[in-house]
């Protein structure tokens, strides 16, 4: 039996946390999500390609280990750039995207200039935010005008019985598969409750508009349990 880890999870201590289960993340990723998390990563690819935009230089917040960034290669870019605070997550990506450029970094203080890129997408990734309105300044700061915002995320189904299934498979089956496959309970167990915490917390429609950004569209996978948040930067 793997011993379970005890310490205490906060989102200041998730790049850590992603350090230690790096090297099982993608195997447990695909079992845990019935190898759903590859189909949303390109519907969300395919929602970017038909806003029929062309862009320049993209990136990749909370880039983990690389999944999204492999798939927005698709968009035919100039420049990738992908960032994480976790190094051991960025070293995975970086065998699947060599030719990226990568930055070891949180999204409350992004190391890029102002304008600099024409897309941004984040990927089950803004739930782990230790400041999501500090993001998402930082965010409008370094999208070109006219650039596009894209974030695909986890949330808790409004229709009842999709949410009773939903909540018992994330709230324990998931914890449990984590601790199974890692040894680490904790990480599994704060990855499973920061969905609800987020889900309960955050409004990511208003909070988008109240940063400036426009056209904000919602699109929902799987009884809302999956959503993607689409917008724009002003021109």
């Amino acid at each position: 039996m793997k011993q379970a880890k005890t310490y205490v999870l906060t989102k200041e201590l998730t790049p850590l946390m992603f350090n230690e289960i790096a090297e099982e993340y993608d195997r447990l990723d695909r079992k845990l999500s019935f190898g759903l998390d590859l189909t949303w990563r390109k519907k969300l690819t395919q929602y970017i390609k038909n806003t029929n935009k062309n862009f320049e230089i993209v990136t990749d917040i909370a880039s983990g280990t690389g999944d999204m960034l492999s798939e927005l290669k698709k968009l035919n870019a100039k420049k990738y750039v992908a960032i994480d605070p976790s190094v051991n997550m960025l070293k995975i990506a970086k065998a699947k995207v060599p030719d990226a450029d990568f930055i070891i970094a949180k999204a409350e203080q992004i190391p890029l200039p102002e304008s600099f890129t024409d897309l941004i997408t984040v990927a089950f990734g803004i739930r782990n935010f230790s400041d999501i309105n500090r993001a998402f300044d930082e965010f409008y700061r370094i999208l070109k005008p006219g650039g596009k915002l894209a974030i695909m995320e986890f949330s808790v189904p409004k229709n009842i019985i999709p949410a009773l299934g939903f909540k018992f498979y994330v709230k324990y089956v998931i914890p449990i598969l984590g601790y199974i496959h890692t040894g680490n309970y904790q990480a599994y167990k704060y990855l499973a409750e920061s969905i609800f915490d987020f889900s309960k917390r955050y409004n990511i429609t208003s909070m988008l508009s109240e940063h400036k950004f426009r056209d904000v569209k919602v699109r929902n996978f799987i009884f809302g349990g999956v959503k993607i948040y689409c917008c724009s930067k002003k021109e």
